[in-house]
């Protein structure tokens, strides 16, 4: 939802609500979006190894893989880039959250 923030964020300000981005600044408010899609990428991949879901582990891993270049990218302007970002970036987000609830629901691939 922080993404979506970036592109209003003059309108935001200018009508006193409180977004992240308003909150914390541009760049802070991209640092805890991306930190927090990376970090639950990360936690579902460990516990899929843990489970000994190997195959699922080493799709989320590429699909995170395949994430950083963009995150990059939308660092670099994320008013200008976040759309684009979450036409992009999103759908192999949510391919790795898929995996990983494949590999919960059945024990493991």
């Amino acid at each position: 939802m922080t993404l979506n923030d970036f592109k209003s964020l003059e309108g935001d300000r200018a009508l006193g609500l409180r977004s992240i981005p308003v909150m914390l600044g541009e760049k802070k408010a991209l640092a805890q979006a991306i930190t927090f899609i990376n970090l639950g990428q990360l936690l579902a991949m460990t516990y899929a190894l843990s489970k000994g879901a190997w195959i699922a582990a080493a799709a989320m891993n590429l699909l995170l893989i395949v994430q950083l270049p963009m995150q990059r990218k939308l660092a670099r302007d994320p008013k200008q880039y976040a759309p684009w970002y979450c036409a992009s970036a999103i759908p192999p987000f949510c391919w790795s959250m898929l995996a990983a609830a494949l590999a919960l629901r059945f024990g493991g691939f």
